[in-house]
């Protein structure tokens, strides 16, 4: 017997949510909290959803760590389909960090067979640019759009999850589309912290590059099944032409998790993101119909703050198509304008060759006018590597990390 097991002793399904009742024993404890329950809340009554499928969302969160601490977890009853994945995705794992021993085993007393006759896809989808892509390019097969609340906006935090359903709802009314969502502790139940630590070699923490992918993909399970849905998608965050990047998303991962007769499809992994925004600009423009992204992090509301890097990158990206980037949900005037230009070439600092690189070839296409060339000549006439190293930069560089610039820092938080 392996020094490190979780028994899932149960699954309890009450109202709309799934409650998972397990015990752990081993020195892999110190990655659980004690004090935190796997729930996980559908906007439909799971009842009649079987166990074995049910317990698919609980090891897509548990399996990578059971993997890495050589763990053995029992389970009473296992889908078929997904069972039989599990070293397919897996695989995944290890060819992306050698420098790991992903060892582990699960066992269960039945394997059950749920597949069915399926058809119809689905889509995880945020209202950022990948998912948004995905779902205009797979929309003649009408995907369903999933929304998971406990990944970017924790799970008991209603403040900042009600813009991000009402976005969603939103979406799916214009698109004529079905939604649904789904909240989960699944990020509360695991000690992150403690995880980035263990994984340190692997250049990457724990969430985005063990966690993420398989989780969300994991906890469709039951409305795949539920909905008869055959294909999953989950936009791709990286692209062919990035190199030696790692992250739990990625093809040779995603592609691979199967369950109930449903397939996962790592969607447009040949388009970086200026490609994407490129081609939804395109559909807006083509078809008339309003997009808005919701691509901030930092943002309380939900919506765009429009000075952080992302929505700085994002703005610029739409701007290089010769779009505004006000008609996609952001605010774009002289002053935001500035502030960006500000931004790259002072503050954010950033490897902007992946990020800005095709940016600024896109813009070197569109800006053909005298006063588009004049608007962006800041930009165009630079090269990645030319706005990693402004002189702008090198002097933000020296001033924060002084003790001056820190002791402002702690007095402008205070006032916040």
């Amino acid at each position: 017997m392996k020094i490190n097991n979780l028994v899932l002793s149960d699954i309890k399904s009450i109202g709309n949510s799934v409650a998972y009742i397990y015990n752990i024993t081993g020195e892999w404890s110190r990655f659980f909290s004690e004090n935190e329950s796997f729930t996980v809340e559908y906007d439909f009554p799971p009842e009649h959803i079987p166990n074995s499928v049910l317990a698919i969302p609980f090891l897509c969160n548990v399996l990578p760590i059971s993997w890495i601490c050589d763990a053995e977890i029992r389970v009473p009853e296992i889908d078929r389909d997904f069972f039989e994945s599990i070293s397919g995705f897996k695989q995944g794992y290890t060819d992306m960090y050698p420098m790991l021993d992903f060892k582990g085993t699960l066992t269960a007393r039945r394997i059950e067979d749920n597949t069915g006759s399926r058809s119809g896809a689905a889509s995880l989808f945020s209202g950022g640019v990948d998912a948004t892509h995905t779902m205009i390019s797979r929309i003649n097969e009408k995907p369903a759009l999933i929304s998971i609340c406990g990944a970017d906006v924790c799970f008991d935090d209603e403040k900042s999850w009600n813009p991000v359903k009402t976005h969603l709802v939103k979406t799916a009314g214009n698109f004529g589309l079905e939604y649904t969502t789904i909240k989960s502790s699944f990020r509360k139940v695991i000690r992150e912290s403690a995880l980035d630590q263990a994984v340190l070699t692997s250049g990457n923490g724990w969430w985005h590059g063990f966690q993420h992918g398989i989780a969300l993909i994991g906890h469709t399970a039951p409305y795949m099944y539920t909905g008869n849905l055959k294909t999953l998608y989950i936009a791709s965050s990286f692209n062919a032409e990035d190199k030696n990047v790692t992250g739990a998303s990625y093809p040779t991962i995603d592609n691979f998790v199967r369950f109930c007769g449903s397939n996962t499809v790592h969607d447009a992994f040949d388009r970086n993101r200026q490609k994407k925004v490129g081609e939804i600009c395109s559909f807006a423009a083509g078809t008339g119909t309003k997009i808005n992204l919701r691509v901030c992090w930092e943002s309380v509301g939900g919506g765009n703050c429009c000075k952080c890097e992302k929505c700085c990158r994002t703005m610029l990206a739409i701007a290089a198509e010769g779009h505004n980037p006000a008609d996609y949900g952001f605010i774009w005037n002289k002053k935001i304008m500035r502030s960006l230009k500000y931004n790259l070439l002072w503050r954010f600092s950033t490897n902007t060759k992946p990020r800005y690189g095709p940016i600024i070839k896109r813009m070197q296409e569109t800006a053909i006018t005298k006063e588009q060339k004049k608007q962006w000549h800041w930009l165009i006439s630079r090269t990645p590597e030319q706005i990693d190293n402004t002189f702008g930069k090198k002097v933000w560089n020296v001033v924060r990390k002084t003790r001056m610039w820190r002791f402002i820092r702690r007095k402008m938080q205070k006032q916040q």
